[in-house]
Parts: structure tokens; sequence; C-alpha cells
């Protein structure tokens, strides 16, 4: 769901920012001031009048302040900044009358990559990277009692002529093939890529299940969907909610669901625990995680362990003697991630005493141990003062990326490395 409505009218280009750029910036800070009014001046000069106007907007509320002032004090961030054609298409512009400051601020939030990356930071297609943005979870959700403070994903690949492709379950956006030049206008803690696109912000788990995510599930995962409806009055939407810890599903399509996987979605004494096989409240894992060609020990709410592999021929999850392929990795959701796999986790060796209803992601209740080898975790608190400590991102983003309470491990300096995905 995009976050502001389709507007169109034959006065759209006479309500754009487009007459004059603003350098009336309203800021106490002085050198917050400069700043800004230097930025405003290269989107202008650029033609990127909309979002100057988008600026000098937000920095009157407090979110928005408080989010630009970060760019002054940041070592290195990416500006993914939409042309005015693209807000216009969005039915964004100035004076913003139908959209909040919060709102707004969650826009350029998202649109705002930590460290600073260009076309060669990126693998090109089937494979992608994956960039922290500075768009907090728990903000966009308006969450005030989880206690996340991970940041949304945003999942990015090489495409033609110099161009970065980004990738979402909303479909492809694309950046200009260069970067605009800032030489001599003393920001240099910023790359602006300007993009064609406004991007959509990431939908729950209850939404994402209804849209196409491969070609085995153009009509969503209907089966998926129809497993929680049985097991929980909430249905899947008891899953969308962003706990302290992170969410991870691995989604079986629709033609998964047959034999004895239609027969335990259909048990309500073995249903929870199948499920439960399928998705975490414990860590969010990206598939740059497993990028080095395994993973072992990770543990969903059901208490079993996952492990996954990667070869030449994709990325496999593995419980026990069943294996399933991950189709597509990396759709991120509000609260977390979700991968489409191309078989059920079956429950084995119900307990009488098994759970008759499925684990809930109402705050605080990560239920999945998720204490394997803690390679899956990261610690989200030590990273959130920091907005870019190396020159492409690999090290300010990583950590910041998953959410865990856990220690940093390889896996969070791995985690915006070339990952392998395979979209069917």
């Amino acid at each position: 769901m995009y976050l502001f409505p389709l507007l169109l009218s034959s006065l759209l280009p006479f309500l754009s920012g487009t007459v004059a750029q603003d350098d009336n910036i309203e800021c106490s800070d002085s050198s917050l001031q400069t700043y800004l009014v230097s930025l405003i001046d290269v989107l202008y000069a650029n033609g990127l009048t909309i979002y100057e106007d988008l600026l000098a907007e937000i920095v009157q509320a407090d979110s928005g302040y408080d989010l630009l002032s970060s760019f002054e004090s940041a070592t290195s961030l990416t500006l993914l900044v939409p042309t005015d054609a693209a807000f216009q298409t969005a039915g964004i512009w100035s004076p913003f009358a139908d959209q909040g400051e919060t709102d707004l601020a969650n826009l350029v939030a998202y649109h705002t990559l930590s460290g600073g990356w260009n076309y060669s930071s990126f693998p090109g297609s089937p494979s992608h990277g994956v960039a922290s943005t500075m768009l907090g979870m728990a903000s966009y959700a308006n969450d005030t009692t989880s206690g996340s403070e991970a940041m949304q994903a945003m999942i990015l690949m090489q495409g033609e002529g110099g161009t970065i492709v980004e990738n979402s379950i909303y479909g492809n956006a694309t950046t200009w093939g260069n970067p605009l030049d800032l030489s001599g206008t003393g920001l240099n803690n910023l790359v602006i890529l300007p993009i064609n696109t406004v991007i959509g912000f990431p939908v729950n788990l209850s939404a994402a299940v209804t849209m196409p995510t491969t070609t085995r599930s153009t009509h969503g995962l209907t089966k998926l969907t129809t497993a929680f409806d049985a097991v929980s009055s909430n249905g899947a939407a008891a899953l969308d909610g962003v706990t302290s810890k992170g969410f991870t599903i691995f989604a079986p399509v629709d033609d998964a669901w047959t034999g004895e996987a239609s027969t335990q979605a259909n048990d309500s004494k073995v249903a929870p625990t199948m499920l439960g096989n399928h998705y975490t409240t414990s860590y969010s894992l990206y598939s740059a995680g497993w990028s080095s060609g395994s993973f072992p020990n990770l543990t969903v709410v059901s208490g079993q362990t996952l492990s996954i592999t990667s070869n030449s021929s994709g990325a496999y999850i593995h419980m026990g003697t069943q294996s399933a392929l991950i189709l597509r990795s990396d759709i991120t959701l509000e609260n977390g991630v979700m991968h489409i796999i191309d078989a059920v986790l079956l429950a084995e060796d119900v307990s009488s005493s098994a759970p008759t209803t499925i684990a809930t992601t109402n705050s605080g209740s990560a239920t999945g141990a998720g204490t394997g080898t803690g390679a899956a975790q990261a610690d989200a608190t030590s990273t959130r003062s920091s907005y870019g400590s190396s020159s492409n991102g690999a090290s300010s983003g990583a950590s910041r990326v998953v959410a865990g309470k856990g220690a940093v491990t390889a896996m969070t300096m791995t985690l915006l490395a070339t990952v392998i995905m395979v979209i069917q």
C-alpha cells in the first residue's frame, strides 16, 4: 500500500514547487541552516524542486528537524530524490496540504540510505544488495511499546547505463545514471541520486500475502492466508506488529500446499506448530546472512532449528530431512522481512501440549528463542546513533538493518554484500 494516493489534475504542473528556490529555511542552528541552503540550491539547480520544498516543509516540525540535523552530522548518506514528475504522479507537491508532517519526514527518511552508495556498490540482477535506510520500523508503524530500534531496509541492484534499481513488492524504481555533481557545495558527506518513482513504504504481512511476488504466486499466497485464518481470529494480521527483536517469515507458495501440507493446515492441533516452523519474532534475517554459503541454527517459534545453504543453483532452507528452495528473498515488510519458498515445512511429532494458536507479533512477544549461534542477530542499539562510518556504507548500515538483541557478528559485517536471489 502506498502512503499517498494517486492524484491527477490538469493544474498539477502549476501547483508544484517550480517557481523559485526557498532559501528562507527556518532553522535555529546556523550551521544546519547553511548546510540545508546549500542542499536546496543543488536541488533547485537540478530541477528537483518538490523535494527542495519538502525539506523546507519538514524542518519546521520536530521529527523533520531531527532527521535533517542527522544529515549534517552523518559521515555519509545517499539521498534517493524523486524527480518532480515522480512526486506529481504520486500526488505530492507543495504546500503538502494533504500530508502530515510526520508522514513527510518518514518519506524522506525512507529515501535516505546510510552510507555513500553508487553503481559499483551493488551487483547486477538477479543478485542484489541490502541497504539500511534512516526510517525506523517503530517510527513508521507509530509503535511506542516494542522497543524496536531496527531500521527499514531497501533492496538495490545495478541497472542499465549506470543506473541503480530499487526492487520491492511494488516493482522497480530506477535512478539517474550518475549522481549529482556536488563539487564546491560543501555537501561532502552526501551522494544524491535522482530516482523516477516515489518508493512506496513496505507493507505489513497481511497485505504482502495478497500481492504477487513470483511467477508461482501471481495471486498472492492464498493458501498461507487460509492457514493463518484457521488458527487465529486475526489471520495473518496477527503477525503485523513490530517486535523488539525483529521478524522473519519463510512463506510457501500455493502449489506447495498439497498432500500432508494440506492435511496439517486443516488440523487445528497441528497447524500452529506447522506454521511456527516458518517464522520467528527473534530476528530479521536478510539474504546476505547466508551469502557465504551456509547459515546454521536459526530457531523459529515452533522450537525447530533451520539452516540455510546456498550454491550456484540457489539458496535452500533445511529443517531436519526437509528442504525448500528460496524462490525470492528479501521482500521487506513493515516489521521485518519475507522470503518466498517452494515447499511447506511440515510439523513432526506434535505433542499433546503443543500450542493451539500461533505466536503473534504483539509488542514484546518474541517467542522464538533465536539463540542458535547468535549470528542471526545484531545489536541495533549499539549502532542507533551512527549514520555512517565508511564510504560504501558497509559497516554503518549492516548492524542497523537486522533487528536483534545479540552480539554483532560476522553476519552484520557482510549484510550488505552481494547476495544470491532466485526469482522465477
